[in-house]
């Protein structure tokens, strides 16, 4: 074979061999090329318990996690791919403070071959909330009126309190637990199961939060009524030199409510006992009633005030003229005289300081003679004051007889 021929055959050789390469990659990037693929898939939560025993709760919807992920790899690769095969999850016990956590995703499950992929997301976010449990005490509206005469008196509740669980920022919005009971026209005792309602400040009802029921018991007695005085309960002395002017208190009568037996053996209600010992200036205050057994006030917000009037006691030495002539015979008239009379006197300043209204001097000339009779100075006076000295304490009243006018016959 001479070299020409070996070169031809060369040259054969290694065309072919390209050829066939360039077929292998026809094949290969044509029939079997790298392309990319785009998968949804759930994000799981995992060891939700952690969070639980921490008495955390997470303030999102668990459901609501989700990423894609762009897969780059061989056509037939990622056609065996399936989206069950491929899972993405969150370790919750990485999270451990209240507010805001980044929490890493892992993703499990990409097969051998892929060339490379990519997730929308590499962390979620979590946002977390202490739990905390509360308990409210259920309280009773009662909604409209029972039959005339009748009044409904203290419920009773069974349970009496409710626990609402939940994140600290929804239990913090109940303000109060109610259940409504309609005693409309009732005219005996009531016994009703009824569903509560959660309020928050302003009157809406929260719906975010566990309870430990919805559904209470409640039992309202129906009672007579009775209309009955309210007496005052005082005691102690005042402090010296303080006089008691007046005392009273308002309203004086109070509807009652309680089964016609015991009504029937009530005649009035009395305050609890005021210790007035010490006290120096008037007082007007709340005060509390004694309330006999399986009694009640109809109007639970009624209240009754005391009003105590007291005043400083004090010593005053006055000038009074104006004295009055009593009982002088129709038949003897008496020279006018001016004199003022010194009066020293004690008692509650209002009366003392307005003395010539509460004392009235005057001369019982029921016995006098013609002449210069000499009489004492008497008085009348207020009860709540006393004279401790009058001066000059008698009189030289001048008395004459009446000049009769002739009558000419």
């Amino acid at each position: 074979m001479n070299n020409k021929t070996l070169v031809k055959d060369t040259t054969v050789k290694i065309l072919s061999v390209v050829f066939a390469i360039l077929l292998w990659f026809y094949v290969i990037t044509e029939q079997n090329p790298v392309i990319e693929k785009t998968i949804s898939i759930p994000v799981q939560l995992i060891n939700q318990d952690y969070l639980q025993r921490n008495n955390m709760i997470i303030m999102d919807s668990i459901d609501g996690y989700k990423l894609s992920v762009d897969i780059r790899a061989k056509n037939k690769i990622l056609d065996s791919i399936k989206e069950s095969n491929i899972t993405a999850f969150a370790d919750l016990s990485l999270a451990n403070v209240e507010g805001e956590n980044r929490i890493p995703i892992v993703i499990n499950g990409i097969p051998a071959g892929v060339e490379s992929y990519k997730p929308s997301l590499n962390v979620i976010k979590v946002n977390l909330e202490r739990r905390v449990s509360v308990t409210h005490p259920v309280i009773v509206n009662m909604i409209g009126e029972p039959s005339l005469g009748l009044a409904a008196m203290k419920a009773l509740v069974d349970p009496a309190d409710i626990i609402i669980s939940g994140p600290a920022s929804y239990v913090g919005g109940v303000q109060s637990v109610w259940v409504d009971v309609n005693i409309t026209g009732a005219t005996s005792d009531l016994n009703k199961n009824l569903s509560i309602r959660l309020l928050s400040k302003d009157g809406g009802e929260v719906t975010n939060v566990d309870v430990d029921t919805r559904r209470v018991n409640v039992f309202v007695p129906i009672g007579n009524t009775k209309l009955v005085p309210v007496e005052y309960d005082v005691a102690g002395e005042l402090a010296a030199g303080r006089i008691l002017k007046n005392m009273y208190l308002y309203p004086k009568e109070i509807l009652i409510a309680g089964r016609q037996d015991v009504l029937d053996r009530i005649s009035y209600i009395k305050t609890e006992r005021l210790d007035m010992s010490g006290i120096t200036e008037s007082v007007d205050k709340e005060v509390g009633l004694k309330m006999p057994l399986d009694i009640e006030l109809v109007n639970k917000e009624e209240k009754v005030r005391i009003n105590i009037d007291i005043e400083e006691i004090i010593t005053k030495t006055v000038d009074i003229s104006g004295i009055e002539v009593k009982h002088l015979s129709d038949n003897l008239i008496y020279q006018p005289f001016s004199q003022n009379v010194k009066v020293t006197v004690k008692g509650a300043k209002s009366l003392v300081d307005n003395i010539r209204y509460a004392v009235k001097l005057y001369v019982d000339l029921k016995n006098a003679n013609e002449g210069t009779n000499t009489v004492d100075i008497m008085w009348e006076k207020n009860l709540e004051i006393d004279i401790l000295e009058v001066f000059p304490t008698k009189l030289d009243i001048e008395v004459k007889r009446r000049e009769m006018p002739i009558i000419n016959q």
